[in-house]
């Protein structure tokens, strides 16, 4: 994005990768699932848990069997409040903040898959997490993650929209596919 932006030229910046310990996430039991998804991340707009929820009200009624956890801190106060709104306009979604370590995995090993919609993200180490706990992966299909993750048969790729309704609609149809994959296995 710096290269694109001319905020740098191509071969003066160097990707230094952050150190992630993933192994908590290799030894985890897969569990019955829940029929559930997982979000987690920081709760702020740019994580835009605000138009998941919004592609979530359409989804849940044709597959009322699922539901959603956002998992996250508060990072904007305002934003939260309005994520508690949309919570109470539709069904099967529950937010949780001030979650150890310990239940994040344990919610991961019960989900069907995780989710990860973070606007323009640089690198993003929550999709390698949901990757390493064996896991599909839904997500925007650009971010300095996406690269990396290459052509991955568990990553479900929504097609980045920069207008929010788009956004929902694309979640939507990646949310579609991925069930249908699941009843086609």
């Amino acid at each position: 994005r710096a290269i694109e932006r001319n905020l740098v030229k191509k071969g003066e910046a160097t990707i230094i990768y952050p150190t992630v310990d993933f192994s908590r996430f290799e030894n985890l039991k897969p569990e019955k699932s829940e029929k559930s998804f997982v979000y987690y991340s920081r709760l702020n707009p740019p994580k835009r848990q605000d138009v998941l929820l919004e592609a979530w009200k359409i989804f849940v009624k044709k597959h009322p069997e699922f539901s959603l956890k956002i998992i996250g801190s508060i990072d904007n106060p305002a934003y939260f409040e309005k994520l508690k709104k949309l919570v109470k306009e539709t069904k099967n979604v529950e937010i949780k903040t001030d979650v150890s370590n310990k239940e994040l995995e344990e919610i991961i090993s019960k989900s069907e898959a995780g989710i990860f919609l973070g606007y323009e993200e640089d690198f993003g180490i929550v999709p390698f997490e949901i990757l390493c706990a064996k896991k599909p992966l839904i997500a925007v299909d650009k971010g300095g993650y996406v690269d990396l993750i290459g052509k991955n048969p568990n990553f479900f790729k929504v097609k980045e929209k920069h207008n929010a309704k788009e956004m929902a609609l694309e979640i939507g149809k990646t949310l579609e596919k991925f069930v249908g994959a699941k009843k086609n296995n």
